[in-house]
């Protein structure tokens, strides 16, 4: 078994990279990721100073410079955008294996579709928890340091399962994927819109699986010191819908 499960896990990473490789849209879209941290890095400072200077923000109606926004800007571009883009990546590869036909080969083989699954479902979650913390240092604003922000890579690369698993259950092929990928994306703007929502009606965005952890990391700028107990809410409710896909997932696969 463990042979077995060896062999199908070199098999997956060289069919990813295979894939990947081939394919100009997904190099890009990892490329994205850098391209977001580099960016924030030197707009938001800049763009806090000519907006201040130029009396948009703040105004007559809007209290707080652009700094202000920092925490909900920098959690959507990197927690939520990392996870959204390294899901997507992941998403389209399984969409290829899809359409190659391999997930019906591979309900023939040995190999148990939980162990495809797992994979599928692991790999991308290590990148994003990863990515994330690199994300957010090399931008340089709104920055939870030590511990805290091994656990917030964490908690974003929780949600990525998610977005593979959307893709897997909702589209039959690269070209569903694309349609499909809008609404993907609609999702995070629960994220930016819950951050000016006030209490307690907030909470009701807690239902969108990725919100709690964003809710966490801003509570954890501010120094609050609950937000540990928010943050592990949010990672239990992100694994039980992970789990309640990846059970869709097989249900379909096996029909």
């Amino acid at each position: 078994m463990a042979g077995t499960t060896q062999r199908l896990l070199t098999g997956l990473l060289t069919n990813d990279a295979r894939l990947i490789r081939r394919d100009g849209f997904l190099i890009m879209m990892a490329a994205v990721l850098a391209v977001i941290a580099i960016v924030l890095r030197f707009l938001l400072p800049w763009a806090d100073v000519y907006l201040a200077e130029a009396g948009l923000l703040p105004n007559a109606y809007v209290a707080n410079s652009l700094s202000a926004y920092y925490p909900v800007i920098v959690s959507y571009m990197t927690l939520f955008d990392g996870a959204l883009i390294t899901g997507a990546i992941f998403g389209f590869v399984l969409l290829d294996e899809k359409d190659g036909h391999t997930l019906q080969a591979l309900m023939v083989t040995p190999v148990r579709l939980r162990s495809y699954v797992g994979y599928r479902v692991v790999l991308p979650s290590l990148l994003t928890a990863i990515v994330v913390p690199i994300q957010i240092l090399v931008i340089d604003q709104a920055v939870v340091g030590g511990v805290s922000l091994i656990l917030f890579g964490i908690g974003a690369g929780l949600a990525t399962p998610l977005i593979v698993l959307f893709y897997a259950i909702a589209a039959e092929n690269k070209v569903q994927g694309f349609a499909m990928a809008k609404f993907v994306g609609l999702g995070g703007l629960l994220i930016l819109f819950g951050f000016f929502v006030p209490e307690p009606w907030q909470w009701g965005l807690a239902l969108f699986p990725p919100f709690l952890v964003h809710k966490a990391y801003w509570l954890a700028l501010e120094g609050s010191a609950g937000w540990p107990i928010l943050w592990g809410i949010g990672v239990v409710w992100q694994i039980v819908v992970t789990l309640a896909m990846i059970r869709l997932f097989e249900r379909r696969m096996r029909r």
